[in-house]
């Protein structure tokens, strides 16, 4: 059981060495990202206690991935199998559980600790019998492959979204319209097979800028509902809800930039600290969006040519 966890630690170690970091330095970057994320979130957003946790559960379900689990039953014993489970899981949880702590949410700190232990038992099956219908039935596949992953989620935005409302809590209907995009994000970073880049019969300027109409249409059908409701309800905050929208659409626009700016790789270390300040420093985005629409549109030039 030990040569596992340290066939892990070096699978992660090499992902680092990947992206040009040395593995000692990433091992203490990552802790330093986690807790200034952590503390802007309960900063801004007090009620963050209530959504935390499901940032956390996001992960066990990750590593409760059935294919994964049934290779791991054929490699250890009932006993160990079941160990692994929950130190994987409470390896990833455990931080999310003390900050919790340390900001008073003990009853929401017990509930991720028993439903983490919980998951640990479970086998979450990811390729659906059920096709689910989504409203982007005319556009490229990322809000359809991504809005097909992450369904389960939007339920739970749009009751948080309710309470706000319920409850006359401006942030948490805020951060409802924030999760959204930051949803919609996720869905764009890994770069799709080339050859989806090139069926395209169209020169780089007009290929970005469908990609990113695209996703601010798409982003826009999800969003509207809350962003109509926060209008409605705390229309005295209007320049807030702006802000926010502003964000979402630089977000979007950003992120499929950098993408197509080292396509059809990955983003390297360079890019990604560049791309990490703008979202830390929204201002930013100023400066790294011409950036990254620059070397997009030079890097797309030889596939769409």
């Amino acid at each position: 059981m030990s040569f596992y966890f340290k066939l892990q630690f070096r699978r992660i170690e090499r992902k680092f060495l990947e992206i040009g970091l040395k593995p000692l330095i990433g091992f203490i970057i990552i802790p330093i990202i986690f807790i200034f994320f952590s503390k802007y979130l309960f900063y801004r957003f007090p009620s963050s206690g209530y959504l935390y946790p499901i940032l956390s559960i996001l992960i066990s379900f990750k590593l409760s991935e059935k294919r994964r689990n049934d290779f791991l039953n054929t490699l250890f014993n009932f006993a160990n199998y079941h160990k692994i489970r929950l130190i994987e899981n409470y390896i990833f949880a455990t931080p999310f559980i003390i900050f919790l702590l340390l900001e008073n949410f003990y009853f929401e700190s017990l509930g991720l600790t028993f439903v983490t232990a919980l998951l640990s038992f479970i086998k979450i099956k990811q390729s659906w019998n059920l096709k689910i219908p989504t409203p982007f039935k005319k556009f490229p596949f990322e809000f359809i492959v991504g809005f097909r992953k992450t369904f389960f989620i939007f339920p739970i935005i749009y009751f948080f979204c309710f309470k706000a409302f319920k409850i006359q809590n401006f942030n948490l209907g805020l951060f409802s319209l924030i999760a959204v995009y930051l949803l919609s994000f996720l869905y764009y970073p890994k770069p799709e097979n080339i050859y989806f880049v090139w069926i395209y019969s169209t020169d780089s300027k007009a290929f970005l800028l469908k990609k990113i109409m695209n996703a601010l249409i798409c982003s826009s059908i999800i969003s509207l509902p809350i962003l109509f409701s926060l209008v409605l309800f705390f229309n005295g905050n209007l320049w807030l809800i702006l802000a926010v929208l502003i964000f979402g659409i630089l977000l979007l626009t950003s992120i499929i930039l950098a993408k197509y700016s080292t396509f059809p790789s990955e983003m390297n270390l360079l890019q990604g600290i560049i791309y990490g300040i703008s979202i830390w420093i929204p201002p930013m985005f100023l400066i790294t969006i011409p950036y990254f629409y620059k070397h997009s549109k030079t890097n797309l030039e030889n596939i769409l040519e």
